[in-house]
Order: structure tokens, then sequence, then C-alpha cells
């Protein structure tokens, strides 16, 4: 997850959807994470005109991942103590009195359900036949 996306690159793929949840809590805040180091530096000569606020689309995307998580039946609290927070499975294992097996499947529901440009039927809909 070192990549760095531009809002105009974001499809929700699914390396795309871990790196926004990874970043939720500043594009909550109206903040896109900055772009990593590199040796290019920004031509600052060049004038932009921009026909919204800054922290609209942060705000935008954060929205509609904050939609599709709240979608997942609980399955979301699991899968953001894991790639959010970093906690190890089994330690979330062991305060959801789960196996690990049930964790890692509760995680991949919740990222094949939030990935893809459109929004999928319901949560449990979704996931009936054991996707």
């Amino acid at each position: 997850m070192d990549n760095w996306y531009s809002y105009s690159e974001i499809k929700f793929g699914r390396e795309q959807s871990y790196w926004l949840v990874a970043n939720l809590d500043g594009l909550r805040l109206g903040e896109w994470p900055p772009k990593p180091e590199s040796s290019e530096q920004p031509d600052k000569s060049k004038l932009q005109v921009r026909t919204e606020a800054t922290f609209v689309r942060p705000v935008s995307i954060a929205a509609e991942i904050d939609w599709r998580l709240n979608q997942c039946d609980g399955d979301q609290n699991i899968f953001l103590a894991v790639y959010k927070n970093q906690i190890p499975a089994p330690i979330v294992a062991k305060v959801y009195s789960m196996d690990i097996d049930s964790i890692d499947k509760a995680c991949r529901k919740v990222i094949r359900y939030i990935t893809g440009w459109r929004r999928k039927p319901a949560y449990r809909k979704y996931n009936r036949h054991g996707r």
C-alpha cells in the first residue's frame, strides 16, 4: 500500500480501496493524502483555477467509502480494526471471540463489497451465496 493516487485515478479498485481506508481520517477532514516525496519539483509558475473548494473531493470520496462500509452489517468494524488501525488479526479474533479464519473471511467480504465503481446490492444479499 505504498502507492499514491490522485483524485482522477480513483476507480475503487482493491488496492485503491485499501489505500482510501488507510487514509480515511484525513479524507473525512477534507485533506487529500500528500504525494510522496519525488525528485521532481512542482511547477509553481502555473496558475490553477478550481471550480470547487479543495476539501470537496476528499470529503466526497470519504462519504462514499463510509456509506459502503456502513452497509457491511458490523463486519466493517473487524475490517477497520485490521486494515485501518492495523491491529493484528489474532488480537481482533480474541476481542470478537472469533477464530482467525472468520476474521479473514469477514475482511475479504468487506473489501469485495466496497471495491468497484458502482454500488452493489445490499450486503447480505451480495454475500448470501458465500462470495
